[in-house]
């Protein structure tokens, strides 16, 4: 009898465990409301083009920049807040000559977004840093809830930009976000 309800329990538990972790993840890109450009030559206007552009790239090549192996297989990309916040955002104060910025409240900015889902988490990458000097790009990676917007997971991410034009040379930060980025396993 001790084994029948260790087994019931057991199986149990990982109905619990799975039921849990099947909700939806939603990505909804990058935002690049609040990023900062670093020794960078090219002009406002081009790296708005170039942020929606990055953001339609999810969608256009949807199997290159596939983050499954980050957010599982149940999600969803929901890409429509970023890109009316790159429209919406007054990037006339882009450019700064010192790489050592402000630190983006994160959890002020998961609260205020305009997200219309009603459960699930939320899967954001939010750009801080592009620096030309280096040709690196810095992001805020966050997986939220998104009914209350806890944060459950916040890393910050810094990678290699590359490639031929505005939007590829950053784009391929993204790309290798896709690759190697892991939250970690304790939090």
């Amino acid at each position: 009898m001790k084994k029948v309800l260790f087994l019931f329990l057991f199986l149990f538990g990982i109905f619990v465990a799975n039921a849990e972790n099947s909700e939806s993840v939603y990505i909804y890109g990058i935002d690049f409301s609040s990023v900062k450009v670093y020794g960078a030559d090219e002009t406002v206007e081009q790296f708005e083009n170039a942020f929606e552009g990055i953001n339609l790239l999810l969608i256009k090549e949807s199997k290159k920049y596939d983050f499954t192996d980050i957010v599982g297989a149940d999600s969803k990309l929901k890409l429509d807040m970023v890109i009316n916040l790159t429209k919406d955002s007054d990037f006339s104060d882009i450019k700064v000559y010192d790489k050592d910025i402000a630190p983006i409240n994160v959890s002020e900015k998961i609260k205020n977004y305009p997200i219309k889902e009603k459960s699930g988490n939320g899967f954001i990458m939010i750009a801080t840093l592009l620096d030309k000097s280096t040709n690196k790009a810095t992001y805020k990676v966050v997986l939220f809830d998104v009914e209350t917007r806890k944060i459950l997971k916040e890393k910050e991410f810094t990678s290699k930009a590359g490639g031929f034009g505005l939007r590829n040379f950053w784009a391929r930060t993204i790309y290798t976000l896709t690759k190697k980025f892991e939250f970690d396993q304790h939090k």
